[in-house]
């Protein structure tokens, strides 16, 4: 009797490695009726274990195309907000100025203006620029009583560093007074610095925003970023603009659209239901 209750537990755990690996379909395809009351139980535990599986594969599959369609909805608002200008009869060449983060409303300071802007001749020379407007109040007289609308006192923001501690070349576009009344006065400087684009193209393909500091003699430091969804959207524009047939410009922007319709390098779409991916992480 010892015996027969030893070998029908060694066919009982054959029974459940056997159901473990079936698919749901396996599972539901299976004739009952010539099951033993163990193997019964087997299977309708293992059946309710794939049901499972399935359901929270499916959650989780929902959940990363949500965050897909959202990731693209944003690269295509931001295509749809970049402007390309032509030129004029005085310029025979293109401008591309991306709309500002601001306007778009996707970060937290919206007193602040940051985009992207390309400049691109004839000869498909390409500028690209990273712009920063910033605006601040300060108060409208000093101690003594002098008034800063006649001596304005700047922060001076005369440099942009990237992550990784490169210093772009930089030039002070503007300092204009922007209001003042008996109590402050609201100040705005601009400033761009020149990027390179094989940098954008790295930032791109490798998910990361496009992060900055700008630097100021007065005052604190400005830090702030520019999302990957932007970048990616950016280049493609300046990309098309700039096609001159080069296979080089045509495999960037093949590239850039596979970058466009994933979350990341690790992250990747969970698997179909299927008995060979029969995990839930």
């Amino acid at each position: 009797m010892a015996s027969s209750q030893q070998d029908m537990s060694v066919q009982d755990l054959r029974d459940n490695h056997t159901y473990s690996k079936m698919s749901l379909e396996e599972l539901e395809a299976i004739d009952k009726k010539t099951l033993t009351k163990s193997q019964k139980k087997l299977h309708r535990k293992a059946l309710k274990a794939e049901k499972k599986r399935i359901k929270a594969l499916k959650k989780r599959q929902a959940k990363y195309d949500k965050k897909l369609r959202k990731r693209e909805r944003k690269i295509q608002s931001f295509v749809r907000s970049i402007s390309v200008n032509k030129g004029d009869k005085f310029e025979s060449g293109i401008q591309i100025y991306g709309e500002s983060i601001s306007k778009l409303k996707l970060f937290a300071d919206y007193s602040k203006d940051v985009f992207l802007r390309a400049f691109i001749d004839d000869q498909h020379n390409v500028i690209i620029q990273l712009y920063v407007a910033t605006n601040y109040d300060i108060p409208h007289a000093d101690t003594n009583g002098q008034c800063y609308k006649t001596s304005p006192k700047w922060r001076q923001y005369n440099g942009i560093n990237i992550a990784g501690g490169t210093q772009l070349p930089t030039q002070q576009i503007n300092q204009t007074i922007k209001q003042c009344n008996d109590n402050f006065c609201t100040m705005r400087e601009e400033i761009a610095g020149i990027i390179d684009i094989n940098y954008l193209i790295q930032r791109a393909i490798n998910y990361q925003p496009l992060e900055f500091k700008v630097k100021a003699q007065l005052g604190n430091d400005y830090v702030s970023s520019l999302s990957n969804e932007y970048i990616i959207a950016f280049l493609k524009v300046l990309l098309t603009e700039a096609d001159n047939g080069d296979p080089l410009y045509k495999g960037a922007l093949a590239d850039l659209e596979h970058y466009s319709k994933t979350l990341g390098p690790d992250i990747t779409r969970p698997g179909t239901p299927k008995a060979a991916s029969n995990s839930i992480e």
